[in-house]
């Protein structure tokens, strides 16, 4: 081997060397900042939800469990472990919706004996409407506030003639309710009936609730917590979808759009399941009588 080939092969293992040796240095330094950055960070336990609360909703320390939340990212209104009391979440009302995984904070809860509860518990841009119920109108005081309802309005009207239509129609969808006789969230769970049913619904739909209480009878119709998707609608309907007229439930009584057919005076004749109008022509009658006296 020449002296050529043996400088070659040093230059060769020299450089070699040089790559390990920087490499191994490069990646210390890489572990180094790596390790600095994993150093465990102080960390303190906070309170989260371990399910989206909904406004209105009477919070249990089963709707929370605590995790650790690094200190500097801990905001004054969390609720800490150091200090926590079951009394500050328990039996307290969700005033706004805190989803699942968020922090509970002490400003979205609320103790059920303030006597702003209600207001607060009213989702932004709706209002609070009581309505005048009873035992039979108001689900037997089955329904309780967070419920949601249906609004049925009862009412007769006359047509032309003194004929007199009774009809039921669903007025109002998916209402929740705020309270009971003055018995709103986080108040006792006793099945009593009510006379008055706070409702909460959109400004609009009080205009129409102001005016309904007025044509008639108003009936409330509990809905399920969950409807087919297994959540509940949140959203209330404030449009007449559905009515019932008493020709629908009787056979004695009209439709409106059966006045136009008939003329004279009527006699409904029910014979088994079959029914038959027969008219009477009164001015027959009357002649009738003349010529006799």
């Amino acid at each position: 081997m020449n002296a050529r080939s043996i400088l070659l092969l040093l230059i060769a293992f020299i450089a070699v060397v040089m790559v390990v040796v920087l490499s191994r240095n490069f990646f210390k330094g890489v572990e180094k900042q790596a390790a600095q950055k994993t150093v465990a960070k102080p960390m303190r336990k906070i309170l989260v939800a371990s399910k989206t609360l909904n406004i209105g909703k009477v919070a249990e320390m089963k709707d929370f469990l605590w995790v650790s939340w690094p200190e500097k990212a801990i905001r004054p209104e969390y609720i800490t472990e150091q200090g926590f009391k079951a009394s500050a979440v328990a039996g307290q009302v969700v005033r706004h919706t805190i989803v699942k995984g968020a922090p509970a904070t002490r400003t979205s809860l609320i103790s059920a004996k303030d006597k702003s509860t209600t207001a607060a518990v009213i989702t932004p841009g709706m209002r609070a409407f009581s309505v005048p119920v009873n035992a039979q109108t108001g689900v037997a005081g089955f329904a309780y506030a967070g419920d949601r309802v249906d609004v049925i309005l009862t009412h007769v009207f006359e047509m032309p003639g003194r004929k007199r239509f009774p009809v039921s129609e669903t007025v109002l969808q998916n209402v929740r309710v705020l309270g009971l006789d003055g018995r709103g969230f986080g108040t006792s769970q006793t099945v009593k009936a009510a006379k008055t049913a706070t409702l909460e619904v959109t400004p609009k739909m009080a205009e129409k609730l102001a005016l309904i209480t007025r044509l008639g009878t108003l009936s409330l119709s509990l809905r399920a917590l969950q409807e087919k998707d297994g959540m509940p609608k949140m959203t209330p309907i404030g449009e007449t979808l559905s009515g019932t007229w008493g020709a629908d439930v009787s056979k004695v009584l009209l439709r409106p759009d059966q006045r136009n057919e008939r003329s004279g005076d009527e006699v409904t004749v029910i014979r088994g399941s079959v029914k038959t109008v027969q008219k009477t022509d009164t001015s027959q009658l009357s002649g009738q009588q003349s010529g006799e006296q």
